[in-house]
């Protein structure tokens, strides 16, 4: 009898394990603020005239992923991978350079990709509708899913200061391996500080 019944836990448990493979990771949005925000810069001011949609709820929610093990999933449970440019899946040929994605990350650490060269009406502002967020920039994923490379470049948020405590943090949090990522803070400072350096030159 006891045989029987640590028998069929068994397979119950093997089950439960095959079916969470099936389904991958828990896509459920975190809800509890744990990372400090900053507010949208002037940018905003020109959204109206540049035509940057605002996303609704559904939207916004088609846009968030899932970092688990270090891996990045989108809403329909795909691995976000090199090569591929969200919104469209259109996928990149030859020699042409992996996109960088757009992301934006909320006070609860939830993360949202888009790719605005594809959809350029969508920008930072666009996921929480000029709301404060806890991070924004562009990332690069590898051929198996894993961030290998993190900026804070946001002309709508000015995050260099939240970069590592919130982003990193996050990243961290969710099983990334920071030492194989690139993280490049106070991008647009340094971008500007080399092109002052090549005029000056």
């Amino acid at each position: 009898m006891i045989t029987k019944l640590v028998t069929s836990a068994l397979a119950v448990f093997a089950f439960q394990s095959f079916a969470l493979a099936l389904t991958g990771p828990e896509l459920a949005a975190r809800t509890s603020s744990k990372y400090q925000t900053i507010d949208v810069g002037v940018a905003v001011h020109f959204d109206s005239a540049r035509g940057v949609k605002y996303l609704t709820p559904q939207e916004k929610e088609q846009r968030r992923v899932i970092i688990q093990n270090g891996v990045v999933y989108s809403s329909q449970n795909e691995v976000v991978r090199e090569g591929v440019v969200l919104d469209n899946k259109s996928t990149l040929q030859g020699n042409e350079k992996p996109e960088k994605i757009t992301y934006v990350m909320d006070s609860a650490g939830n993360f949202y990709l888009f790719d605005e060269n594809a959809t350029p009406s969508i920008r930072h502002s666009s996921i929480l509708s000029a709301e404060p967020v806890a991070g924004a920039g562009e990332l690069m994923t590898d051929d198996q899913g894993h961030i290998t490379y993190v900026d804070d470049n946001s002309g709508h948020y000015a995050t260099s200061d939240l970069f590592e405590t919130n982003v990193l943090e996050a990243l961290k949090a969710d099983g990334v391996d920071l030492s194989q990522v690139t993280a490049a803070k106070d991008f647009k400072a340094k971008k500007k500080l080399r092109k002052l350096q090549k005029a000056a030159n």
